[in-house]
C-alpha cells in the first residue's frame, strides 16, 4: 500500500512538474509576437504609421475650405469740434460712443495648378513608406529577438551538457579515491580528478551566469520586466526548399529596403512636380458677411449707426518671376532625384552580394552542422568504450578525462553548429523580405 502511494505521489509530481515547465515555455513565435506588442523601438514605428495616417485625412490635405469669425467692442471716449462754413460751430466734450463688429468669412482655393491633388499623392506615399519603416523596425526586432532566444537556447543545452560532465567528473574523482584506498592507483590520479571537477564547476558557474546575462537581454527585447522566468524551446527546424536563385528574385521584389529606397526616389519625383506647380497661378473664391454698429453720445453729429452686407470676391494670384528661387528648387529636386537612383544602383548590387555571402555561408554552416554530428557520435562511442575500460582499470585517470573533454567539445561545437545554421537561415529570410511570414 505505501509503495502504491509512492508511485502514485511520484507520477503526480512529474505531472505537476510538467505542467509547471508548460506555463513557463517561451515559444519562439510567442516571443515574436510580445516583442511586436511591447517592444518600444516597434510602437514608436506604428505612432509613425499613425501619425502618416492622419496626414492623409480630408482636414489636412487642403480639399476643405477655410472659415473664420471676427467679432470685436470698442469703447471711445472723447470729444469733438466741428467749425463750418457760416461761422458757427459745434462742440461735443465728454462725448462716448460705442462701437461692436462681427464678421464670418469663408476662403477656398479653386485652383492651385495642381499642387493640392500632388500633395494628397505625396502623403499617400508618405503613409506607404511609414508602413515600410514599420516592417522594417518588426523585422529588425524579430531578428534580433530570435538571434538572442537562440543563444538562451544554445546556452541552455552547454549548460546541460556541462553539467553532465561535471557529474562525469564526480564519479571519475569518486572511482580514483577508492582506487587510491584500494592499493590500485596513485596519489596524483586523485587530485588530477579533483582539479578537473573544481575546473568543471568554475565552468558550470560562469555558463550559467552567461545564460542569466542572455535571458535578461532577451526579456528586454521582449520589453518585459528583466527578471522575468521562462523556459525555453531547443528545437530548431530549418527550411526546406531553399534555392539561391529563388532567395535573390524574392528579396528583388520584397527586401524592404530596397522598397524604401524606391519609395524615396517616388517621394523625390513628387517634390520636383510640387515645385513646377509654383510656375502656375492660383485662383481663390471668397464670402464674406459683416455687421457693424456704432452708439454715439448725444452730443456727437451722428448718433447711431449701423451696417451690415455680404461680399463675395474671386482673386487670382501670378508669381511671374522669383528672382529665380523657384528654378533653383527644380534644379536641386532634380539633383535629387539622380542620387536617389544611384542610391537604389548601390543598393541592388549589396543586396545581391549580400544574399550570396548570406547564402555561402547558410551553405558551409550545414555541412559543419552535418560534420559535428557525425564527430559526436564517434566522440560518443569513443567514450563509452574508454568509460568501460576505466571501470576495468585498462586505462589510466587522464586517458578517460581526454575522452570526457573530447565527448564535452563534440557536444558544445554541435550546438554551436546547430545555431550558427539557424542564424544564417534567418539572414537569409530578412533579405528576401519573407522572414515575417516564415515558421520560426
Amino acid at each position: 500500500m505505501k509503495n502504491c502511494l509512492k508511485n502514485l505521489f511520484f507520477v503526480a509530481s512529474l505531472l505537476f512538474s510538467s505542467v509547471v515547465a508548460s506555463q513557463n515555455l517561451l515559444t519562439k513565435s510567442a516571443a515574436v509576437e510580445q516583442a511586436f506588442g511591447q517592444n518600444l523601438s516597434v510602437r514608436l514605428a506604428r505612432n509613425s504609421v499613425q501619425i502618416a495616417e492622419n496626414n492623409t485625412s480630408v482636414f489636412n490635405t487642403g480639399q476643405l475650405p477655410t472659415v473664420s469669425a471676427n467679432a470685436g467692442v470698442d469703447l471711445d471716449e472723447g470729444g469733438s469740434r466741428f467749425d463750418y462754413n457760416d461761422g458757427s460751430s459745434l462742440k461735443a466734450n465728454g462725448a462716448t460712443s460705442l462701437s461692436s463688429s462681427a464678421s464670418l468669412g469663408v476662403n477656398y482655393l479653386i485652383y492651385d495648378g495642381k499642387a493640392r491633388a500632388l500633395n494628397i499623392e505625396r502623403l499617400r506615399e508618405s503613409k506607404a513608406t511609414a508602413d515600410l519603416e514599420l516592417r522594417q523596425s518588426m523585422e529588425f526586432t524579430a531578428l534580433q529577438l530570435l538571434n538572442s532566444y537562440y543563444q538562451v537556447a544554445q546556452l541552455t543545452e552547454n549548460v546541460a551538457l556541462q553539467k553532465e560532465a561535471l557529474e562525469v567528473s564526480k564519479q571519475r574523482l569518486e572511482r580514483t579515491r577508492y582506487q587510491y584506498e584500494y592499493g590500485q592507483g596513485i596519489r596524483l590520479n586523485v587530485l588530477n580528478a579533483e582539479v578537473d571537477l573544481q575546473r568543471d564547476s568554475v565552468n558550470l558557474l560562469n555558463l550559467e551566469a552567461q545564460l542569466e546575462n542572455a535571458r535578461r537581454s532577451l526579456n528586454a527585447l521582449i520589453g518585459r520586466p528583466a527578471d522575468t522566468q521562462f523556459d525555453i524551446d531547443t528545437t530548431v527546424v530549418y527550411g526546406q526548399g531553399l534555392s539561391l536563385d529563388a532567395i535573390l528574385k524574392q528579396a528583388l521584389q520584397n527586401n524592404v529596403q530596397l522598397l524604401l529606397a524606391e519609395q524615396d526616389l517616388l517621394l523625390s519625383e513628387y517634390d520636383l512636380r510640387l515645385a513646377e506647380t509654383t510656375n502656375r497661378p492660383r485662383i481663390s473664391a471668397n464670402a464674406t458677411y459683416a455687421y457693424a454698429l456704432k452708439d454715439n453720445d448725444t452730443k456727437s453729429t451722428i448718433d447711431w449707426q449701423n451696417t451690415r452686407g455680404l461680399n463675395l470676391g474671386l482673386s487670382l494670384r501670378w508669381d511671374l518671376f522669383d528672382g529665380g528661387i523657384r528654378r533653383t528648387r527644380m534644379a536641386n529636386s532634380r539633383v535629387l532625384i539622380n542620387n536617389q537612383q544611384l542610391l537604389k544602383d548601390q543598393l541592388l548590387l549589396d543586396l545581391e552580394r549580400d544574399v550570396r555571402n548570406a547564402w555561402q555561408n547558410y551553405q558551409t554552416a550545414l555541412f559543419v552542422l552535418d560534420t559535428e554530428r557525425r564527430n559526436l557520435a564517434t566522440a560518443r562511442l569513443n567514450f563509452e568504450r574508454s568509460q568501460g575500460q576505466f571501470r576495468l582499470g585498462q586505462i589510466i585517470s587522464v586517458e578517460f578525462r581526454q575522452a570526457q573533454l573530447n565527448l564535452l567539445a563534440a557536444a558544445t561545437n554541435l550546438s554551436i553548429a546547430k545555431y550558427n545554421a539557424k542564424r544564417f537561415e534567418l539572414e537569409l529570410l530578412q533579405l528576401s523580405g519573407a522572414l515575417l511570414v516564415a515558421e520560426f
